[in-house]
């Protein structure tokens, strides 16, 4: 029984939910927000340079100095790796962010770690040791899921806006909570089929996930704070560099290299962020929750 929910989550389950968010993700966008974050580019070339360059040498680092099990280095190191979802998006609305800016970065990463993952996450296995050296990285399938997964459901969504902005503008509110349920579907399976990982490894996850989390989250706000004067695309820049997405990293974790316990790194570190935000947003100083999509001034 656990063999075949194992099976049916990593082969339908994780995939289908991860297209289905993306396609709202591109839905969402619109033509507006991409000329307002053209016009003023730093913020986002400064949260790219978070997500791609600095969050993965953070990583990198934590598995270099953490005396933790291979997988829990490797969990680390994964979800580094990966681009940010739309949870970040949301966060972003609610706190009145720059959202056209959140959107574009998820959207742009989510891109680039077509190429990145595999090269990546192929030198980390080859790096940190031999005990590792057995876990086949399949790159090009690991490029094609993720085609598949994130830019075609991009891709689709942003043309149904453009064609039928009517629809996607009544649609998008439900899309976001039906996303927010089938991710924490996924999480709820991702647990129960590593449970006996996380009873074995429990307190050894938390401290390893929580050092990457706030390394991360403070990291990239002091990084913004040198480069850009407005509060809403600092925050911004924290939550998109700090809220990975979490279904990638599960999917990677579980279908391709066949290690479920990779995805509960992702998920401790998932909700270390959540908390961080939460502080980092009620003692920066930005406290309105009215949203903004063009605040780059």
């Amino acid at each position: 029984m656990d063999e075949m929910i194992k099976q049916l989550a990593s082969t339908f389950v994780f995939p289908a939910v991860i297209a289905f968010v993306m396609f709202g993700l591109g839905l969402s966008l619109k033509k507006e927000d991409i000329f307002a974050v053209a016009q003023k580019p730093i913020p986002f070339f400064i949260g790219l340079g978070g997500q791609l360059v600095f969050l993965p040498i953070v990583a990198y680092t934590a598995a270099l100095v953490l005396p933790v099990p291979m997988s829990i280095l490797l969990g680390l190191i994964l979800v580094s790796l990966c681009p940010g979802g739309s949870t970040s998006n949301a966060i972003i609305f609610s706190i009145g962010g720059n959202v056209a800016l959140s959107v574009l970065l998820t959207i742009a990463s989510s891109l680039v770690t077509l190429f990145s993952i595999p090269l990546l996450l192929a030198f980390a296995i080859d790096y940190f040791g031999l005990e590792a050296g057995n876990i086949a990285v399949p790159a090009a399938y690991i490029f094609k899921s993720l085609l598949m997964m994130t830019a075609i459901p991009v891709a689709i969504g942003m043309i149904v806006g453009v064609k039928m902005p009517n629809l996607a503008e009544k649609a998008i509110p439900s899309l976001k909570k039906l996303s927010l349920i089938l991710i924490l579907m996924i999480i709820a399976l991702s647990v129960y089929n590593a449970r006996e990982f996380v009873s074995e490894e429990i307190s050894t996850i938390i401290v390893s996930a929580g050092f990457l989390s706030v390394s991360v989250v403070l990291g990239s706000y002091i990084l913004s704070r040198l480069f850009i004067p407005d509060i809403n695309n600092r925050l911004t820049i924290a939550v998109e560099v700090g809220v990975q997405n979490t279904p990638i990293a599960i999917f990677l974790g579980s279908s391709v290299l066949g290690m479920p316990e990779l995805s509960i790194v992702a998920i401790a570190y998932g909700v270390f962020n959540y908390g961080l935000i939460a502080l980092l947003i009620k003692f920066s100083g930005r406290r309105t929750n009215k949203p903004a999509i063009d605040r780059q001034k």
